[in-house]
């Protein structure tokens, strides 16, 4: 689950994401915001009912899309500043270097 919504807003698809999800996206979950990002649904049956609403309103589930793959974007652009404050943090606190017989050679 976790994965596959990440990539399907990358795709542009229109995502559907239970109201009680399984699991919580470890990646800008807090941003996303329903019929802006998303469609949330309650149940099966309402996952119908909304599959049929977007179906015939095809122009609002494109824009829900659009802004759904331009926020799986910008986290994805963010995502290499987040490893490296990662990396600068932890070597802060541990003052870990790598071992020479770790380090990269190309």
């Amino acid at each position: 689950y976790s994965s596959a919504v990440k990539w399907k807003f990358l795709c542009g698809s229109l995502v559907f994401v239970p109201t009680k999800p399984l699991f919580v996206e470890w990646w800008n979950y807090q941003l996303w915001e329903p019929h802006v990002h998303y469609v949330p649904y309650e149940d099966a049956r309402d996952l119908v009912a909304q599959l049929r609403y977007y179906n015939d309103h095809l122009d609002e589930a494109a824009k829900i899309a659009q802004r759904g793959m331009e926020l799986a974007q910008m986290a994805i652009s963010e995502l290499p500043n987040f490893i490296d404050t990662t990396l600068q943090r932890y070597h802060q606190l541990t003052k870990h270097l790598p071992q020479p017989s770790c380090a990269y050679r190309p």
